[in-house]
């Protein structure tokens, strides 16, 4: 009987569940002065699991949103478990941030290379 609640605890704990009502905050900044860049187009995807019977990702959600004049910027979802966010802007190096997620609060700052 223990080795039956053993496995099956075991089982639960490595299923894959997505984390609900993310929000992914931060600030965008120049690398070499430290000073917020406003204006700036991030590309945000979410990938989620859903109802996948192999715990693949079965979709995701796809935004770009822009930095305020503080160079903050901040991205909400229904749901997911992977967080991916690209910078490819002219007069800075392409970069890109990506995060697991466990809860549904981050905060991934990204400094920018001219």
């Amino acid at each position: 009987m223990k080795k039956i609640l053993i496995v099956f605890s075991l089982i639960l704990i490595s299923c894959h569940n997505d984390v609900e009502d993310i929000q992914i905050t931060g600030v965008v900044q120049n690398k070499t002065t430290n000073k917020p860049i406003n204006n700036i187009k991030l590309k945000v995807e979410c990938w989620y699991y859903g109802n996948s019977p192999d715990e693949s990702y079965t979709g995701k959600y796809d935004t770009i949103i822009k930095t305020n004049v503080n160079g903050e910027y901040k991205a909400i979802f229904k749901k997911g478990t992977f967080i991916y966010i690209e910078v490819d802007e002219p007069e800075f190096e392409k970069i890109g941030a990506s995060k697991h997620l466990r809860w549904s609060n981050y905060t991934i700052d990204i400094s920018l290379k001219s």
